[in-house]
């Protein structure tokens, strides 16, 4: 008779490579560069000056990289997934606030809420994919799911080029796209689903898995 394991099985390593590439897509692609790409119809509509237009730009670079200093703290205390999941909800609300906005104000708000989305994504990603992928695959792992810069840029270029004035779609869509990806990897990751420790200190709890690189 042959025995059942009661084990679970192991999640789908490819599952979450692709949720972790359209993560990338969204929160690089779309939400940390789509400004740029789509400034001079924002700045015509928005009625943006070059200082404003500018302004938004810094603001948006320095919640990234606070968003990314906070996480890496953040995943001592908490798990790799609950920090995704908080990345995605920041990237979604900014997005859509973006997406929403009908003055420079509002478009401020939404790129530094999103900025911090984008940074807040890389930690917690690379920690779920070293923790799911064995050994030498993750850095190749890394790499594809890296690539989804391009591709975000690519689609939000594209957008751009074909219909420059349908922006507002594009940054609601990538609210719903940022959700839905961290769904599927906060399903499809093994681990670490507890704290990450450290160099040269302790978890507490389960810890485990790599650390990431940034989308771009």
């Amino acid at each position: 008779m042959v025995k059942r394991s009661l084990r679970p099985a192991a999640p789908a390593p490819g599952r979450l490579v692709a949720a972790g590439t359209g993560l990338v897509a969204v929160t690089y692609g779309v939400v940390r560069y789509g400004y740029g790409l789509q400034l001079p119809t924002l700045t015509s509509e928005l009625g943006l000056s070059s200082a404003a237009a500018g302004a938004i730009a810094a603001g948006s670079f320095a919640a990234y990289c606070a968003a990314a200093l906070g996480a890496q703290r953040a995943m001592a205390r908490r798990s790799p997934r609950t920090v995704v999941w908080a990345a995605a909800a920041l990237a979604a609300a900014g997005a859509v606030l973006v997406g929403l906005s009908w003055s420079s104000a509002g478009l401020a708000g939404g790129g530094l809420v999103a900025g911090g989305g984008a940074g807040a994504a890389s930690p917690a990603r690379g920690a779920a994919v070293g923790g799911t992928v064995d050994g030498r695959r993750a850095g190749r792992m890394q790499a594809v799911v890296n690539s989804g810069t391009g591709v975000g840029v690519a689609l939000v270029g594209a957008a751009t080029l074909v219909a420059p004035d349908v922006w507002r779609p594009v940054w609601c869509a990538a609210a719903v796209g940022a959700v839905v990806t961290a769904a599927v990897g906060a399903r499809s990751a093994r681990g670490p689903a507890a704290p990450v420790a450290r160099p040269g200190g302790r978890a507490r709890g389960a810890g485990g898995g790599g650390g990431g690189g940034g989308g771009g």
